[in-house]
Parts: C-alpha cells; structure tokens; sequence
C-alpha cells in the first residue's frame, strides 16, 4: 500500500477557484498577495478578489496540510480565500498591478481601483478635459492596452499612441506624444522603453524622448507574457518559426543599457 507522503508526491497540486472566467493576474497590491480573475456579466466586468492562505506548496509541512483529507468525503482545505468583489460597468481587457492600486484596462480607458475604498475609484484621462480631446477625436476605434509607473509619472498606452500623466491625471506636456509605427495589440514596460507588440513587428521606443529605438520583425508576433517585476521586468513572446512555418519560436525580451561614461 502506498503511504501518505507517497500519495502526496504523486497527488498534482491544483485547485478550482472559479470557472468561466475571461483573465486573471496575480500580484502585490498593498503588501497583500491575490489573484484577481474577471468573469464577464453581459456588458459588466465582475472581478473576484483572493487571497491565498496555503502558503509555499513546496514546503512539505504545507503540503501534508492542504493536499490531505481528513475523511473518505471530505474535501481538501482551501487554499484561497475571499477577499472581495467589485465590478466596472464596461467591457475589460486586462489588469495591471501598482504599488497600492490596481489597473483595470477597459473600454472607457483605465480604471484605478482601491480596494480599500471602491467608492474613491477613478477613471483615467479624464474625458471632460480639453487636454484630451485627441483621445476622444478617436472614439471607439481607439483601444486601451496598459498604464505603467513612470518615475513620478504614468505612461498610458493606446493601440494608436502612448502618452504622460502626472499623478493627479493631467496631460504632461514637456514629454512627447509617441505615435506607434504600427497597431499594437498588446504592450510591455522596462525603463525606459515601452514595447508595443505589432502582428509584423515589435517597436521599442524611448519613453522621456519617444525615439524609435529598435524595430524587431517577424510574422505573428505577440505578447505572452509580461511580469512587472521591480528588480528587472520579465518579457516574453512569440513568432511563427522563421523556417519552420508549423512551429512557434519562444523568446524573451532582455534590456541592455549603454554604460555611462
């Protein structure tokens, strides 16, 4: 017969949280851990907040104490719990992580989240503002794709354009208006270029000056992965093979700086 530890190293750790969800991300916000997955209700986004009390699974202890049953119909121990719900009135596209917010990409634009108080949550630009009327010259045809942490500043990505705001959401004019070279479906940040993800090519271009740094091309390339990591962002993507047309080629996005002089 096989032991416990023996069931418990043959035993795939996995764990139903939710179902029919369109994302999810996991990160820190606020020194909490979670994962947020968003399930969409007709034209409402409804996001599910939780928090995970499992521990590291690697750690035996923890893994004899949440991989276990106490009983022949006894469920496992959970090893999430709720932590809050919250929902946006439109179609979302995608979450970000900051500091002591969340990002919620959407069709209106960005939507800052505090999950301390939902009632302070915002929208960013502001489509009253004359500042931004070149956002809404776009209309529909416009997408949102993310908003990064630039020094004191955000940088707000389009599939047409990227631009600056300060803290308090205005227009920061001493830094340019960058214009992609072409239709970015997705984006990625590492200071100090933004990385805009085009089926034909990858653009990467300087944030503070908007100078087209390097262009990468290739056929069907985009984003599969983008970690915001504070020590160095981890990038990753893919194309269709450069000779082999039925295979994908996997690559990561390495930053290299020039050192000062």
């Amino acid at each position: 017969m096989d032991t416990d530890d023996d069931q418990i190293k043959l035993y795939k750790p996995h764990q139903k949280v939710a179902q029919h969800i369109t994302f999810f991300h996991a990160g820190v916000c606020n020194g909490r851990t979670i994962v947020v997955a968003m399930k969409k209700r007709g034209v409402d986004s409804n996001f599910k907040v939780l928090e995970p009390v499992c521990g590291d699974l690697r750690d035996p202890n923890n893994s004899k104490k949440f991989f276990a049953k106490s009983g022949l119909f006894s469920k496992m121990p959970s090893w999430f719990k709720s932590y809050m719900e919250f929902y946006i009135g439109t179609e979302s596209y995608s979450l970000h992580f900051l500091k002591a917010r969340l990002v919620v990409v959407c069709a209106r634009g960005f939507e800052i989240i505090n999950l301390e108080a939902l009632s302070m949550n915002r929208n960013l630009p502001d489509p009253t503002h004359p500042d931004f009327a070149f956002v809404q010259q776009k209309g529909q045809e416009l997408r949102p794709l993310g908003m990064f942490r630039c020094k004191e500043n955000y940088l707000l990505c389009y599939d047409a354009f990227a631009f600056m705001v300060n803290t308090h959401g205005s227009y920061v004019r001493e830094t340019p208006l960058i214009e992609w070279e072409g239709v970015p479906q997705s984006v990625a940040f590492y200071y100090p270029y933004v990385i805009g993800f085009d089926p034909r090519f990858i653009e990467i271009r300087h944030v503070e000056t908007g100078e087209l740094v390097q262009v990468l091309a290739g056929i069907h390339m985009r984003c599969l992965q983008f970690i915001n990591n504070a020590i160095a962002p981890v990038i990753h993507g893919c194309m269709a093979h450069p000779f082999k047309p039925d295979f994908q080629y996997v690559f990561q996005l390495v930053g290299t700086f020039e050192p000062p002089l």
